[in-house]
């Protein structure tokens, strides 16, 4: 497993996080870490009008916090990948645990090597903040083109992109974390067979959300220093605040994006 996805893990384990996250969502809160809420998605993905079986790759599924819903809700069939073998056993309890082990798949994978799936397997490809990790954009978005259907599929990403370039000290304090630039983003759609449907910024909703994390970190500081140590919890906290300070001064944008198979 990567370093990143091993980080993932943690961050996503730790019950400390789960915290920061619930007072982060309020009442949106789904066991999620990212900044995305079940809602802004749903609300998406009903403009698309798939019909109920559909099939849906949730890429980056972690502990199936959005695969659920979606298979509940819309009676989609959810595969969920994720390169964290904990995050997918968490998943399957919960599938298990909701009775949508019929319609809910879990399993350790890349999401950028998909040679194991045929051509046009799915209707649409969920990705919800997981290309921050340096992941090869362009074979990325080439494999989730090929495994979609040619006609009525598509592709949902949340994503934070870079619109400034970041400073050494940004880059130190974000860490592995790697902001795909704006104009990459949309070349490279282009290139691999993708039409752009929306492109929203949702840049104010994270700036909030990470206001209210920031504030819960301070305010539970020695918390996290005892479950995790003083260095990874100062490290965790500068992190967030550069997160903050870069959608402030909007460097960094959180970008909702829709995109349909061509």
């Amino acid at each position: 497993m990567t370093q990143v996805a091993s980080e993932y893990e943690r961050y996503q384990t730790s019950s400390i996080m789960k915290k920061l996250a619930a007072i982060a969502h309020g009442g949106n809160y789904r066991g999620q870490t990212s900044s995305a809420t079940y809602e802004e998605i749903a609300c998406r993905i009903q403009k698309m009008s798939l019909p109920p079986e559909s099939r849906v790759l949730d890429a980056g599924c972690g502990n199936g916090a959005f695969s659920l819903p979606l298979a509940d809700h819309f009676s989609f069939q959810v595969e969920g990948v994720d390169l964290s073998p904990m995050l997918v056993q968490e998943a399957v309890t919960k599938a298990d645990s909701a009775n949508l082990a019929s319609k809910c798949h879990f399993f350790a994978r890349d999401f950028t090597n998909l040679s194991n799936y045929p051509s046009a397997s799915f209707d649409l490809v969920l990705c919800i903040g997981s290309l921050y990790w340096g992941q090869p954009l362009v074979s990325t978005l080439a494999a989730w083109h090929r495994i979609t259907h040619p006609d009525n599929s598509w592709l949902l990403l949340f994503l934070n992109l870079l619109y400034k370039p970041l400073n050494q000290d940004e880059k130190s304090a974000v860490g592995v974390t790697q902001f795909v630039p704006v104009l990459s983003l949309e070349e490279e759609l282009a290139k691999t067979g993708w039409a752009i449907s929306e492109w929203s910024d949702g840049t104010e909703q994270y700036i909030a959300w990470l206001q209210r994390w920031c504030s819960a970190m301070k305010e539970m500081t020695d918390n996290i220093v005892v479950e995790m140590g003083e260095g990874a919890a100062l490290q965790l906290i500068r992190r967030f605040t550069a997160y903050y300070n870069l959608a402030q001064r909007h460097a960094v944008r959180r970008i909702i994006l829709k995109a349909e198979h061509v």
